[in-house]
């Protein structure tokens, strides 16, 4: 018999929680860490795909089984709710609290899907008190 704890989790999220094989560390002004794997990232973007191509000449002078990204005026939890969506493709990261940021973080990482979500998040829920 096998035990279900046995039974590795099928789960993308999983995996970003438990943290096995984790290959980059984004470190954020706060001194905060967040981790996640170069092959999750790359699939939901290609500007990722282009930060961790095996040609990329940062990239290829390191040494470090884990690379270190430096998020220099990047909010944690705006991020870590990009890489929530990256790992579940949950549209429910997209509330009245991130929308407005994770467009600019989508705009900005080319995940056009994320950033279709938030425009319609904005637009079913603005209106002309709100709008700029």
């Amino acid at each position: 018999m096998v035990m279900a704890e046995s039974i590795p989790s099928t789960s993308l999220s999983a995996l970003r929680t438990d943290g096995l094989l984790q290959d980059v560390k984004f470190v954020f002004d706060s001194g905060e860490i967040l981790g996640a794997h170069r092959c999750v990232l790359a699939f939901h973007s290609s500007v990722f795909r282009s930060w961790f191509d095996p040609a990329c000449e940062w990239l290829s002078s390191s040494t470090e089984r884990v690379q270190e990204v430096r998020l220099p005026q990047k909010e944690t939890s705006d991020f870590d709710s990009l890489l929530r969506f990256f790992y579940a493709t949950d549209a429910s990261v997209v509330n009245d609290l991130t929308a407005t940021s994770l467009l600019v973080l989508a705009e900005e990482y080319q995940v056009w899907k994320l950033k279709a979500l938030c425009e319609d998040w904005l637009v079913e829920r603005g209106d002309a008190a709100t709008c700029v």
